[in-house]
């Protein structure tokens, strides 16, 4: 029997995961100790039905200053994975 690959694996983009999918897995982790000493997390979501945005969040451990710091810090490391930007911490 071959390998099962997962189409977000195979294709590198989360598009192909489903928020269950990418919820077990961030528990994988968690569980496994690859994440060890995190004691923080924050989840956003969306909801595009009726071509409106509904967006939520929930989040473990942080102050709202820190949810708004780590989407500020997220979204320099989004732009550079997606080349828009070098990501500012001493790459040349």
């Amino acid at each position: 029997m071959s390998d099962i690959i997962k189409l977000a694996d195979a294709a590198n983009s989360g598009a192909y995961r489903s928020p269950e999918q990418m919820l077990i897995e961030a528990l994988e982790e968690v569980r496994s100790g690859a994440w060890s000493g995190n004691k923080k997390m924050l989840i956003l979501t969306v909801d595009e039905e009726d071509n409106q945005y509904s967006v939520n969040f929930m989040q473990a451990g942080m102050r709202m200053t820190q949810c708004i710091s780590l989407c500020e810090v997220g979204k320099i490391l989004f732009l550079t994975e997606m080349n828009y930007t070098r990501s500012g911490y001493g790459d040349e």
